[in-house]
């Protein structure tokens, strides 16, 4: 037999599923925050690949207009 009264109970029941709510919000806002992270990195990396890329095609350019003029 429990030593705690009805209203303590049921106080501790609100409190309980309160915290499971938070629990849950802070879970999903983790998995929000991860997935734009991820996304976020690969869009990087790809804008990264993208200018390494463009800067050597840049170069490879200025290198035939060279050839070009001289």
């Amino acid at each position: 037999m429990s030593t705690k009264d009805a209203r303590s109970i049921m106080f501790n029941n609100a409190m309980n599923q309160l915290k499971e709510v938070h629990v849950e919000e802070l879970a999903s806002a983790e998995r929000k925050w991860e997935f734009r992270y991820n996304n976020q990195d690969k869009r990087l990396k790809e804008l990264e690949a993208t200018i390494k890329e463009l800067r050597g095609k840049n170069r490879d350019l200025r290198k035939k207009l060279k050839e070009l003029e001289g």
